[in-house]
């Protein structure tokens, strides 16, 4: 607050720039802190399983490796069977028009 001396009136300081930038600073800050926190935790999460990973036998890498195996596998049958339904996939010719292609 100043006052002026000559008429005795109280004027009210506006928000300074530094007082918003300081806010706006503020913000952001606490802003990359979480961003940290949440990158922490995935690459705490990542290298735990690597380490698992590493630690594995040999048998428990087979087990691994065909349950993958088996996920694509399932993710490719599904994939068979919905072209199936579908049939074959239309070519749009150069009219707009559509023919069954294959």
């Amino acid at each position: 607050m100043r006052m002026d001396e000559d008429r005795a009136v109280v004027y009210a300081e506006p928000m300074g720039l530094m007082d918003s930038l300081k806010q706006l600073l503020t913000g952001e800050v606490e802003a990359a802190g979480e961003l940290k926190e949440d990158l922490e935790r995935s690459w705490s999460a990542d290298l735990d399983r690597k380490e698992a990973e590493l630690q594995a036998t040999p048998q428990e890498k087979i087990d691994s490796l065909q349950d993958r195996i088996d996920q694509n596998s399932s993710f490719f049958g599904e994939l068979r069977a919905r072209m199936a339904e579908t049939g074959p996939i239309p070519q749009i010719d150069g009219d707009g028009s559509t023919e069954a292609g294959g």
